[in-house]
């Protein structure tokens, strides 16, 4: 199982729609908690709303406290809040595997 931590882009080109499929494509259960919400077509853009790092937190906690799950993908983390959130689950929970694909922009 792997939890991917990123945001959310509407045209499912990246982010965590993206993650989803590409984790299932290669066999893998994903589960996701969502840092940002993007406004965005394929022309670009339009406005970012950045999920409150209090609920990013409870996401990761719901998921770490019932599925455990082994790998965990960061992706979009574009509030210094939310990336002390992030660090203090990984801290409490430890999961074996850790992967770093920094956004700050989405695509």
């Amino acid at each position: 199982m792997i939890l991917t931590i990123t945001g959310s882009d509407s045209t499912g080109g990246s982010g965590v729609q993206a993650d989803i499929r590409t984790i299932a494509e290669l066999g893998g259960y994903a589960v996701a908690a969502i840092t940002s919400i993007t406004v965005q077509n394929t022309l670009g853009i339009q406005e970012f709303f950045d999920i409150p790092a209090e609920i990013v937190s409870g996401q990761i906690e719901a998921i770490m406290n019932d599925m455990q799950p082994d790998i965990v993908k960061i992706g979009m983390i574009r509030r210094v809040e939310t990336l002390n959130v992030v660090i203090d689950a990984l801290t409490k929970y430890r999961p074996a595997h850790i992967i770093y694909a920094p956004a700050i922009w989405s695509s």
